[in-house]
């Protein structure tokens, strides 16, 4: 549960747009081009109006698991497609570098404590390139 923790203290509700909704507002766009739907006909299908759908795919709003759920159905996609990869809990080894790898190999060998440690650092050199990003 830590990365959830992390993930949710990190994009709180009320902090929109941010990273987060602003690619899982992509995905949705794509994802509804692909279907071939126009805003107006998938925010007919999920219950929403137009205005909703669209603050969702500019990243303003995000959308809840009904909602998510009712989009998956009617785009034919995994709930998960619409999450961004690099906010997903599920780490695909294959698709880590190998410097990626080695990082995780040696956070591995230290206690609990230090992976603590090395967490907050981590954390906190990503919110300054962020910060600076942004």
């Amino acid at each position: 549960m830590g990365l959830l923790n992390s993930l949710y203290e990190k994009f709180s509700v009320g902090d929109t747009p941010n990273r987060f909704t602003i690619e899982m507002g992509k995905l949705i766009r794509q994802a509804r081009e692909e279907a071939g739907f126009s805003q107006r006909r998938l925010a007919s299908k999920i219950y929403r109006r137009q205005a909703a759908l669209s603050d969702m795919e500019n990243g303003k709003m995000e959308p809840n698991a009904s909602t998510l759920l009712s989009m998956a159905y009617h785009l034919n996609k995994p709930i998960s497609y619409f999450f961004p990869d690099r906010f997903n809990p599920e780490i695909n080894l294959d698709t880590l570098s190998d410097l990626e790898k080695e990082i995780l190999i040696n956070v591995k060998q230290l206690d609990e404590d230090n992976q603590a440690r090395i967490l907050a650092q981590l954390r906190a050199l990503s919110n300054l390139e962020n910060n600076s990003k942004g």
